[in-house]
């Protein structure tokens, strides 16, 4: 009886402790960058109110103040983006490993037979001591990966606990539906307006316009209003280049996510064409045309195609994070806030 109860007791708390990649990414909002983004939000709005209600206040400062609250806005906006896709990043971290931890215990699994095949062989007289040697150090290997494999897991989910301020034994995969399809181009090329790099020198460019509105020959002189020009011109500029920098950027992110897209279809056919060999084995199998552990090697393969495609669906992902991130360009199911 009490082993039944403590059956039912361990599955209830792997259940508790399972944790989806919405609600680790809802952890987004507590990041100190994020709080400290939040905070300086809330001061610039702030005195963006307290400028628009006062008499006293000089058009610079209303343009200051309002510049201020749209730069400090899109900070926040990208620091959530940043804290989504380091998280992201973190969690892919731990269901691969955990992935790669199940595939070494299959190999060691495998090894231990292979050995135990070998012993048999060596004994009937059909395999060298060499042969029953290499099993040996076969399954050294394989141990050894297995240990590697744990360990690394281990370090993946401290580090996504550390993230998440949550501690999950078990994490729920990423379903499909999740990733959502790649935005178009023209979407994330007109999002880059939003950045903070070029709000913010947006906002110089136009405070340099403006200083050369306020000037008049009646109490500022010719060299003061020429030098104002110089500088606005110098500040155009430099935001058109700031602009055509983020526009290579975007680019870049862009076909970035579109390979990954692209990578993950041709992984999907790889593990699909997997299955279907581990399919036809089975039948070879149970008709007694192989043996046992031939149809453990086949599906050993099928483990390294489901991880291959595992991976690449979370390139996908976290290539569409740093898009989104890069870009400003927000995507739907993806964001904690």
């Amino acid at each position: 009886m009490k082993s039944v109860l403590a059956i039912l007791f361990a599955l209830i708390l792997t259940f508790a402790s399972a944790l989806n990649l919405q609600e680790a990414l809802g952890a987004a909002t507590t990041r100190t960058d994020v709080i400290n983004a939040q905070l300086a939000l809330n001061d610039a709005n702030t005195a963006l109110v307290r400028t628009q209600s006062d008499p006293l206040a000089l058009k610079l400062d209303q343009v200051q103040a309002a510049q201020r609250a749209r730069l400090s806005s899109a900070q926040l906006t990208q620091a959530q983006y940043e804290a989504i896709a380091d998280i992201a990043a973190s969690y892919t971290q731990v269901l691969e490993l955990g992935a790669q931890r199940d595939l070494a215990a299959m190999a060691r699994d495998l090894a231990a037979q292979s050995l135990e095949i070998a012993k048999i062989r060596f004994s009937k007289g059909s395999a060298t001591a060499l042969d029953v040697q290499e099993a040996e150090n076969s399954l050294e290997d394989a141990s050894s990966n297995l240990t590697s494999a744990e360990q690394g897991l281990t370090l993946a989910r401290t580090d996504l606990a550390g993230k998440i301020g949550q501690s999950a034994e078990t994490l729920e995969e990423i379903p499909d539906s999740l990733l959502g399809n790649l935005p178009a181009l023209e979407t994330v090329m007109a999002s880059i307006d939003n950045s903070p790099t070029l709000i913010q020198v947006g906002n110089g460019a136009e405070l340099a316009a403006l200083a050369v509105d306020l000037l008049d020959p009646s109490y500022a002189s010719q060299s003061q209003i020429d030098n104002a020009v110089l500088q606005r011109d110098q500040a155009a500029e430099s935001a058109k280049e700031a602009k055509r920098g983020v526009e290579l950027q975007a680019r870049s992110l862009y076909n970035q996510a579109s390979t990954a897209a692209q990578s993950y279809q041709i992984q999907l056919d790889a593990l699909n064409n997997a299955l279907e060999r581990e399919s036809l084995e089975k039948q070879r199998l149970d008709a007694g045309l192989i043996a046992e552990i031939q149809f453990k090697q086949t599906q050993l393969a099928t483990m390294q195609a489901r991880i291959g495609a595992m991976q690449a669906k979370h390139s996908y992902l976290k290539a569409l994070l740093n898009l989104q991130a890069g870009t400003m360009t927000p995507l739907e199911g993806l964001n904690a806030f």
